[in-house]
């Protein structure tokens, strides 16, 4: 038997429309009036980013809302406002990390092997920085004078920062450096800079030293996190100790407004991150910064034989109403630091690097001139070149000093007076020329001459005094007190 609902009574149609009017009011009202209510315009501290909590848009439509902050909810995005992709396995960073690194937890972000760049590790890091030539000789050289400067060239084939240039060994004082290169500056990739090297040998024989440079390789790139927010470069950890690591670090953009926070986080098992203008544990606050640049911070408190992910931050952000700011978070890349064991030292895989060039010349003193006293023939006067005026008494079989020097030991050129051979004129590159009216005893510089190089000497019989130099040739007829050119016809 079939059974058959009951028929509707004339009350029941009138009483339904009521009752499906009522409940559509009642679900509408709740709504209204927080729409009506909020107002993100004007109280931004009851919205997120621009949109109530309600709103779909709100969170970039990954998250929710609870005001001011975004909860980011849907797996794969991150950032303040839920407004960035994660790397570790999505469509833009396929592969987990291309096989040439790891996801790391909770952040999924990856952390590149050594050797591997890139925000997906998907960009080889080429061979690390280069110093050449490795080795580089001088060869012979008089001591006391400057050899001609010689040149070691540092590439970069990534962003590069020089942490250090300094030269060592125990005849370091030897060589000076100068040139393009220079401590705190930066090599972008694939340029170079020149170091410029004099060697002035101080002593006879084989001199040595080390020029040492420490370029920090840039660590992979990070965009910021947020529209506006800073924007920084990693570098790799130095000064690694059981305890203590240095991270490097630059600002290369303060983004939209001032930075109010910058340093570091750390963390031994996930890459720290900063957000909303708050810093987890383990975080270096270094303050507020008005300009673009390079930081360091010590870190201190770590654990040994123990690897950790260090990366810098910066927060810039504006006020508005009630002192509610709005806080944008920019970070660099993360780099791993593992600490020192009892017997191990510390590292950071990424991209300490250490160059060196090894240094080589040879002191010599060469007899550049030798002079006879006319009366005495036995008595033999030596222009030693980077070692000053020599004399024997029996015709060269013994030598010694004569008790007074020139101010200049690099002796080119000697000439004695054959009317008064107590009167001798020494030469010297660099130092002009010299007079001892005592053979030796003591000697004086010469007027206008006094900076030349001079290579040559010549006198006639009447004491007058003849000079050749690089500048030309000169004649001195008051016992060098003056000197006039001679170069009318010769090559200019």
């Amino acid at each position: 038997m079939n059974k058959h609902t009951p028929p509707l009574r004339k009350t029941d149609y009138q009483i339904l429309p009521v009752i499906l009017l009522s409940l559509m009011i009642l679900m509408a009202l709740p709504f209204a009036a927080v729409e009506a209510a909020i107002d993100c315009a004007s109280t931004p501290e009851k919205c997120c980013y621009g949109f109530s909590p309600s709103d779909i848009r709100v969170c970039s439509a990954h998250g929710t809302c609870s005001p001011p902050n975004c909860t980011c909810t849907v797996i794969g995005w991150e950032g303040d406002n839920c407004e960035i992709e994660k790397k570790c396995g999505s469509s833009s960073c396929p592969y987990l990390c291309n096989g040439n690194g790891r996801c790391i937890a909770d952040n999924n972000q990856c952390l590149c092997d050594s050797g591997y760049g890139g925000d997906c590790c998907s960009s080889p890091v080429s061979s690390s920085p280069a110093l050449t030539p490795s080795t580089l000789d001088f060869g012979p050289g008089a001591v006391g004078l400057a050899a001609p400067t010689r040149a070691v060239t540092l590439t970069a084939s990534a962003d590069a920062v020089i942490g250090s240039i300094a030269l060592s060994g125990d005849n370091s004082s030897d060589f000076s450096i100068g040139g393009t290169c220079s401590a705190g500056g930066s090599i972008s990739a694939g340029g170079s800079c020149v170091i410029n090297v004099t060697f002035t040998p101080s002593a006879v024989g084989s001199r040595s030293a080390t020029l040492t440079v420490k370029p920090l390789l840039t660590a992979k790139y990070v965009a910021s996190s947020d529209s506006g927010a800073p924007v920084l470069t990693t570098f790799a950890a130095t000064d690694i100790t059981q305890t203590t690591a240095v991270a490097n670090a630059t600002i290369t953009s303060l983004g939209s407004y001032a930075v109010v926070r910058h340093g570091v986080c750390w963390s031994s098992d996930s890459l720290p991150l900063v957000s909303y203008g708050y810093l987890p544990g383990n975080c270096l606050d270094l303050g507020a910064v008005s300009a673009t640049g390079a930081f360091t911070a010590s870190i201190t408190g770590l654990s040994a034989d123990t690897t950790y992910y260090i990366r810098p931050y910066a927060i810039n952000g504006y006020l508005v109403a009630n002192n509610y700011g709005y806080y944008y978070s920019g970070y660099g890349a993360a780099v791993t630091v593992h600490t020192a064991s009892d017997t191990a030292a510390g590292s950071s895989p990424a991209v300490d690097v250490t160059l060196t060039s090894t240094l080589t010349g040879t002191g010599v003193i060469s007899a550049d001139s030798i002079v006879i006293d006319p009366v005495t023939s036995t008595t033999l006067y030596a222009g030693l070149n980077g070692a000053g005026v020599y004399k024997s008494v029996n015709s060269g079989t013994n030598w010694a000093k004569t008790a007074g020097q020139p101010g200049n030991t690099n002796i080119k050129a000697l000439v004695i007076n054959k009317g008064d051979t107590k009167i001798l004129y020494a030469g010297t590159y660099g130092g002009g020329v010299y007079r001892t009216a005592d053979a030796g005893a003591s000697w004086s510089a010469c007027g206008a001459l006094s900076n030349v190089n001079v290579v040559s000497l010549a006198i006639d019989g009447n004491g007058k005094v003849y000079a050749g130099t690089e500048a030309g040739v000169y004649v001195s007829g008051d016992s060098c007190a003056t000197w006039t050119a001679l170069n009318t016809g010769l090559p200019q």
